[in-house]
């Protein structure tokens, strides 16, 4: 098996992306470790990435630090996801076909101001774009990054808008 994969534009090593996957977070822990290992759920987490290897570990990142994740592969079913539940945060990648990150947060911000958005994406001009709506992303995170700084980046998110028990 080759050391890195191809995911999507950028290429990560499988080192990078499972960094600080090998140790279970406790609560309590620094916000870059924050979960519980009661097996409770921190949040209720929707995750919409178009690459597979990309959506199934960071799905597995975000259950590792106790978190509950629904991931979907596009952006219209992340809508029609967050239209019968409930999440506590949205991460989605920008770059999908169909429905791309940044309409996905527009419409799903417009119901549900309060949700904490998270964007992820490998393209620079991507990334600009999401900041000209600061008003709702919480954060944009640049690929490639750590399973480690993708959860610390979650962890944050929650805490910022209250909603994670581990907030002080």
């Amino acid at each position: 098996m080759s050391e890195a994969f191809e995911l999507g534009r950028p290429r990560m090593s499988l080192a990078r992306m499972t960094d600080g996957l090998d140790r279970q977070p406790e609560r309590g822990d620094d916000p870059e470790n924050a979960g519980q290992s009661s097996g409770e759920s921190v949040a209720a987490i929707l995750l919409a990435e178009d690459d597979e290897a990309v959506r199934e570990f960071v799905k597995r990142a975000l259950a590792h630090y106790g978190h509950n994740v629904t991931a979907v592969g596009d952006g219209g079913s992340a809508l029609a996801a967050l239209e019968e539940t409930p999440y506590d945060l949205l991460l989605t990648d920008i770059v999908m076909p169909g429905m791309d990150g940044i309409a996905l947060a527009l419409k799903a911000t417009k119901d549900r101001p309060a949700l904490p958005v998270v964007l992820m994406t490998g393209f620079a001009a991507e990334r600009q774009r999401a900041h000209n709506l600061d008003a709702l992303i919480d954060r944009v995170v640049s690929k490639p990054f750590s399973l480690k700084e993708i959860c610390a980046v979650v962890e944050d998110a929650l805490q910022a808008r209250g909603i994670s028990p581990t907030a002080s």
